[in-house]
């Protein structure tokens, strides 16, 4: 009976901590969200703030805005719904579109 309830309680424990380490890792996961989220900011208001993006490569900003479309699409169909994928690759991808906007509205034609 001893050994039994001694299983019980690792077990109790075991899901404690894993509980745990997925409640952080959720916490990892947003966290990483706001920096790709906010990363792209500094360069969208320097441009906007001074109308040059004459040292704009927006060939990355295309290749991101594709890439974060992609991901969408695979995380939809392979992995399912994950509300922090899902919201880094949407926030993402439309600080990469701004951009894109951006750098057509000011290039030097």
């Amino acid at each position: 009976i001893l050994e039994k309830i001694n299983l019980l309680q690792l077990g109790l424990e075991l899901k404690n901590l894993f509980g745990m380490i997925s409640t952080n890792m959720e916490i990892v996961g947003w966290f990483y969200t706001l920096c790709f989220a906010i990363c792209y900011i500094p360069q969208i208001v320097k441009s906007l703030s001074t109308k040059k993006v004459d040292d704009v490569s927006v060939s990355l900003f295309i290749l991101s805005l594709l890439g974060y479309i992609s991901a969408i699409l695979y995380t939809l169909s392979d992995i399912g719904f994950n509300l922090i994928l899902i919201t880094n690759y949407v926030l993402g991808g439309i600080c990469s579109l701004s951009m894109i906007i951006i750098f057509l509205c000011f290039r030097k034609k």
